[in-house]
């Protein structure tokens, strides 16, 4: 089951259509008292800088018709190469006096198109390319998946009308625009994104346009655009496809989108997502990006999972800015991987393994929302605006080696240090093990195995995260709450984090809590002192299958016993 929310935020005002004719002391000299000059002048980000300039003409096509009767009154195709376009073409001819409308619409041909002259100007014309012009008032996608991820077939018009006053020469400037919105689509998640082998997209499209009337002709047909190999290394900003329809000068709204993704990962290799109809706005001018994380799935398909859409209605140049890879906002019962990363679906990677489990998140007032940056000096973490979580390692310390060294405390008579006390809602179990790094360490067995763990090349944290630290009361009772809810010593529902290290255990890199004898207490670092008994450290039990299953407790077990532990760290 997906939950879906929207936060769509427009951040342009609509361009609008100009066009002016110069006053008469504005005049060019030397123009002539029938003769029309006119300037087309193209957007200032046009995409020359995206387009094969060896590869393609700018062509531009200019038609004039009677106002009164809509008979053509002259026709004038001509083309230029792209990198040498400044900022305009422009056309000369004679006009008697009247009133016209103007239409004109530019795009791109192949490079070695040559005109099919016809004896005059209104005749002659260029193979068209990726849109046919016979007709600039049904002017078509030849094909529209030929213009998907194609900065190629880029297009722009204008229609207008044009007074020529007798005896008077015209001048005119125009400004053309773009007669489609672009829409990308693109996933969050940047691992996810790489795991992708195969993309099947179904998308509607309005594919005729009337240069006229700047409308949309006819009704949106569906286009199915099918990669079975797909590469995401060559696609920028983690873009999964990017198509345009034509659009009308008034926003309206697309219909539903269907993603299928294929990455053949088990448990989930192969995921349909349908984005909702009237969610993407179709903006004229405008690149529509849509992002969401939408291949985030859990290990268990049934398990409820958020998709979040954002939606940004950009200046066209937006397009060309470098953006910088994220991943989307990370959930508990993610995979957090050696490098630093984290995936929903687990990814069996022998030189990137999975470390553990993400159990609280600090967006969203998560468990995590109240840890701050402040907490974990010396570290990567440092210098962040917020963390991102906390994430529990896959094993814990009872390994069969260090099984009676599980102790907080060699004996009885070790000292707390006064910086370990704290109440129930401590969260500082970094600032706490460090506190013990700097004692005499083999004072405090968990903490001594916990250090050398984390300085350990081999089972080192990522550099930019805390590194694994013992954690706090209020830390391991978050995750006993995302671990599995239990009832008179009987497991009613196993949650998240659980489900995860269950997947974790299957491949065999991972292990769930053990249930029964010691090994079902694992101690945390906070002196918490609860009952006034002096006592310190006190346990979580993680036993799902006894009595005492997330009790936090700390005055009656006794320090000097060998329970358990497991590690833990922020990102």
């Amino acid at each position: 089951m997906k939950n879906i929310f929207f936060y769509i935020l427009l951040f342009c005002s609509l361009g609008l259509l100009a066009a002016c004719s110069e006053d008469d002391d504005k005049l060019p000299t030397g123009i002539g008292e029938n003769e029309v000059r006119l300037s087309a002048f193209f957007p200032k980000e046009l995409s020359e800088t995206r387009v094969d300039a060896a590869a393609h003409k700018l062509r531009c096509i200019l038609e004039i018709y009677h106002r009164e009767n809509n008979l053509l009154a002259y026709r004038e195709e001509i083309a230029t190469e792209p990198g040498t376009l400044d900022e305009k073409l422009s056309f000369s001819f004679e006009m008697k006096s009247g009133t016209y409308n103007c239409l004109i619409w530019a795009d791109y041909i192949d490079a070695n198109a040559t005109p099919n002259v016809g004896g005059n100007t209104e005749t002659t014309r260029y193979a068209d390319k990726y849109f046919d012009t016979s007709d600039l008032t049904a002017v078509s996608m030849k094909n529209p998946l030929e213009l998907v991820n194609n900065d190629a077939c880029d297009a722009f018009f204008y229609s207008g009308e044009m007074q020529k006053n007798d005896g008077e020469g015209l001048a005119m400037e125009i400004s053309l625009m773009r007669p489609f919105s672009k829409i990308s689509i693109r996933e969050e998640n940047q691992r996810e994104f790489n795991l992708l082998k195969e993309l099947k997209a179904i998308f509607p499209v309005a594919t005729t346009f009337n240069v006229a009337t700047g409308m949309v002709a006819g009704t949106p047909v569906q286009q199915e655009h099918h990669v079975t190999d797909f590469k995401p290394e060559v696609m920028a900003e983690r873009t999964l496809l990017s198509f345009y329809t034509f659009a009308n000068s008034e926003t309206q709204k697309l219909d539903g989108v269907s993603l299928t993704f294929t990455t053949g990962i088990e448990a989930i290799p192969e995921q349909t997502v349908n984005i909702p109809d009237n969610l993407i706005p179709i903006v004229r001018n405008r690149h529509v990006k849509v992002s969401a994380a939408m291949m985030q799935e859990t290990p268990e398909p049934e398990i409820d999972f958020n998709i979040t859409y954002d939606i940004d209605v950009a200046d066209w140049d937006v397009a060309d800015m470098t953006v910088i890879a994220q991943q989307g906002k990370v959930k508990v019962g993610d995979f957090f991987y050696k490098d630093g990363t984290t995936s929903s679906n687990y990814v069996a990677d022998a030189d990137n393994p999975c470390i553990g489990v993400v159990f609280a998140v600090a967006h969203s007032n998560g468990a995590a929302a109240f840890d701050s940056p402040e907490n974990y000096p010396g570290t990567a973490l440092a210098d962040l605006e917020a963390i991102n979580g906390w994430v529990v390692a896959a094993f814990d310390f009872r390994d069969g080696t260090n099984d009676l060294n599980l102790k907080p405390r060699k004996s009885a008579d070790v000292v707390i240090p006064e910086g370990l006390k704290g109440d129930m809602n401590d969260i500082q179990g970094f600032l706490k093990t460090k506190l013990l790094e700097r004692q005499t360490l083999s004072d405090y067995p968990i903490a001594e195995i916990v250090i050398n763990y984390q300085n350990d090349e081999i089972t080192k944290a990522p550099a930019n995260t805390s590194g694994w630290y013992w954690g706090a009361v209020k830390q391991y009772d978050a995750l006993a709450k995302a671990y599995a809810t239990a009832s008179g010593g009987q497991l009613t529902e196993s949650l998240i984090v659980r489900n995860s290290l269950q997947v974790l255990a299957n491949a065999g890199v991972g292990e769930l809590f053990p249930v029964g004898g010691n090994e079902r207490r694992h101690w945390y670092s906070t002196a918490t002192d609860k009952k006034s008994k002096g006592l310190w450290a006190g346990f979580v039990c993680f036993g799902v299958e006894t009595n005492d299953y997330g009790g936090i407790e700390d005055d009656w077990w006794a320090v000097t016993n060998s329970g358990n532990a497991r590690a833990i760290l922020t990102f």
